[in-house]
């Protein structure tokens, strides 16, 4: 039995170049896939990723950081029931239950930026 000890070409390297970018390109693909793949938690709409630790749509995103600051007591069921069903068809119906759907799902205020924040952070 004979071992082959040649020294890679450069040809090898530039095949091995070639699969390790294929790799990336499918696995950034992938990722892109895996994007469209995700539910808001809140409405579950379509969702684009992660704001203030969980996976929310465009819409809660800043449905949430309009109203999350605000003092929650202002806002009142309008059913009256304080658990409406929030769906992407009924989010806007009753901001008290989405919001506190909102903080059941886990959404930090916290981790809302200031003014001063967003500024430092450009």
């Amino acid at each position: 039995m004979q071992t082959d000890y040649r020294v890679p070409t450069t040809n090898t390297a530039a095949m091995r170049e070639q699969q390790h970018r294929k790799r990336s390109v499918s696995s950034i693909n992938s990722r892109k896939r895996d994007r469209h793949d995700l539910i808001c938690v809140v409405c579950l709409a379509p969702a684009m990723g992660y704001n203030f630790d969980q996976i929310t749509c465009e819409s809660c995103k800043a449905f949430f950081r309009r109203n999350a600051l605000t003092n929650s007591g202002k806002l009142k069921c309008r059913s009256g029931t304080d658990d409406c069903v929030v769906t992407l068809e009924t989010r806007k119906r009753c901001k008290a239950c989405r919001l506190k759907k909102c903080f059941d799902k886990g959404l930090r205020k916290e981790w809302i930026m200031s003014e001063e924040e967003k500024r430092t952070k450009k």
